[in-house]
């Protein structure tokens, strides 16, 4: 009991009522010029996205709330999620969105035009919801996935295109991911856009020889039978390919890669920078031998058809297994990429070219933990690390050519970040077992500006 108050604590209060939680500052979004970022969080009556400063943290601006769009009818719409077009003119809102499975999700979506104030329904409701909707890097177009199959919508003149026709549950994927993808990868958005807009990359699933699971849900009176397809050790996965969509020739082919004959996953495709290079990671099922591969296309639009070649640059085995990650990083001058390996016997980070040269950028009995940003101007990679002890994890930077590895963290403990665009600032989410989660927004240099939350 609280003497001062006068309150008893009941299990409600600690547990349910949400009194003794921890604050923390979460829904960062930073904008293109790298000095403001966005967050999403409650008005009076609904959701609202403010715009932030973050060398005062301090709002500036009220970007949109749920009541500045409208729907079919003219009501308001809820915001379940939101994504800035890459000139931050135009949002897309997600709305109505219900799960799938632990990542996978599907809603209706709209386009909310910030100059005209006008919103637009991405596609017709009665077709269904959409997953996975996407702005290409060009702004004009959005890719999405409905019933298995991958659309696209040009947003200037409202016409849908359909990229794949034949989708269907429990049998063929296109732009998704099956089950064992969205589990044990990782992600469950199966098609990317490359550096310009010009072509998307997605995967196909062929799961209608994988056995199907049985799940009963039980609603109000009686339970209703779910069935999804879920391969156990040893039993059929899904066949899988990559296939890639060229926008302007509106042509679409499968891309063959080595080993057909051996039962391989694709947990991960990369667009470089250059728009017409596409890397794949290839894994074998026993998942000891990876190789990242590097397809090369070549386009001629006007008959329709296109070339390319695929190659590997890059191979890894291991006695045990290799883990997926996703540090992956090419640099602009379409050579260089970063690359995390526990090939040494520690996890760590490498600088290495397509055309076959390696730098082991960190070395030591510790693991690096995750890359957290490139700041390739300045010749900076941004890493968090367990160097300080297996129960710690702090911020460090090296430059690419190993020299100057400096600890950032200010205090010890467990600190993870989230960097602005273009490296300039970060904030840091520092706790450990005795002091409650610490939020501090500091510089790239690591020079502290403000405690957010210390709760």
């Amino acid at each position: 009991e609280n003497s001062e108050a006068g309150t008893e604590l009941t299990n409600d209060k600690i547990w349910y009522s949400g009194e003794f939680y921890g604050k923390s500052v979460r829904g960062v979004r930073s904008m293109n010029d790298g000095e403001h970022f966005t967050s999403m969080g409650n008005s009076i009556d609904g959701s609202v996205v403010v715009k932030y400063s973050y060398a005062t943290y301090e709002s500036v601006d009220t970007l949109f709330s749920f009541m500045d769009l409208a729907d079919e009818d003219g009501g308001p719409i809820p915001i379940d999620e939101y994504q800035f077009s890459a000139d931050e003119t135009k949002v897309l809102i997600a709305t109505e969105q219900e799960g799938i499975y632990r990542r996978s999700s599907k809603s209706y979506y709209y386009i909310y035009d910030l100059k005209t104030k006008k919103t637009t329904p991405l596609s017709n409701k009665k077709l269904g919801k959409q997953r996975l909707a996407d702005f290409s890097p060009s702004g004009n177009l959005v890719a999405f996935v409905r019933e298995n199959n991958l659309f696209y919508v040009n947003t200037e003149t409202g016409k849908e295109y359909g990229i794949t026709y034949d989708g269907k549950i429990n049998e063929v994927i296109n732009g998704g991911t099956d089950w064992v993808y969205e589990e044990e990868f990782g992600f469950h958005k199966g098609f990317q856009w490359n550096e310009n807009g010009t072509k998307i990359a997605y995967w196909k699933f062929d799961e209608s020889k994988v056995k199907e699971f049985h799940l009963d849900y039980y609603g109000t009176l009686y339970p209703e039978e779910y069935r999804f397809k879920y391969p156990k050790a040893g039993e059929d996965n899904s066949k899988i390919s990559i296939h890639m969509y060229d926008v302007l020739g509106q042509i679409s082919t499968p891309i063959e890669i080595l080993n057909q004959t051996e039962e391989n996953y694709i947990p991960r495709i990369n667009w470089t920078k250059d728009p017409m290079k596409l890397s794949l990671t290839v894994l074998n099922r026993l998942q000891n031998k990876l190789q990242l591969m590097m397809v090369d296309f070549n386009i001629t639009r006007a008959q329709k058809e296109f070339s390319y070649m695929a190659k590997p640059y890059y191979t890894e085995t291991a006695k045990t297994y290799i883990d997926i990650h996703d540090n992956l990083r090419f640099f602009e001058d379409n050579n260089t990429y970063l690359w995390m390996s526990e090939k040494d016997g520690f996890n760590h980070i490498y600088l290495n070219t397509i055309d076959g040269k390696e730098l082991q950028l960190t070395k030591g009995d510790w693991d690096v933990i995750e890359i957290q940003g490139v700041d390739e101007k300045n010749g900076l990679v941004y890493y968090l690390s367990s160097e300080n002890g297996a129960i710690y994890q702090d911020l460090y930077v090296v430059k690419t050519d190993g020299t100057g590895k400096k600890n950032l963290s200010t205090r010890k403990g467990n600190n993870s970040t989230a960097f602005s665009k273009g490296m300039k600032y970060y904030i840091n989410y520092h706790t450990d077992a005795n002091t409650p989660s610490l939020i501090s927004l500091h510089k790239a240099n690591g020079e502290q500006l403000k405690i957010l939350q210390d709760n």
